[in-house]
């Protein structure tokens, strides 16, 4: 993470941002399911994406609901995110880049 000039603090917010990504992403699977992370460094930042099978019977039209704290974390950890439904499977997405010194 040193050639993308991230600090410890940008280094703890990604972290965090994954955690509850994949948090997020558990709500909605089977108790043994795996998730697949994929991390991808673009554009001076790290892009994450997740991937678990969705718990058998809901309904693909039913979306993915993130309860509040979990909205409001990764808000604050992450420069975007998204979680959704795709083809029987939960998926998440998030960036993050390193913050921007005053100076």
């Amino acid at each position: 993470m040193a050639t993308l000039d991230y600090g410890l603090d940008d280094v703890e917010d990604l972290r965090i941002a994954v955690d509850e990504l994949c948090a997020v992403i558990l709500a909605h699977t089977e108790p043994t399911a795996m998730i697949v992370v994929a991390f991808e460094v673009a554009g001076g930042g790290v892009n994450v994406r997740a991937v678990a099978p969705a718990r058998a019977g809901l309904a693909e039209a039913a979306g993915v609901e993130v309860d509040e704290l979990s909205r409001l974390i990764l808000l604050a950890a992450a420069d975007e995110h998204e979680v959704s439904r795709l083809d029987g499977q939960v998926v998440g997405r998030l960036s993050k880049h390193p913050a921007v010194a005053d100076g």
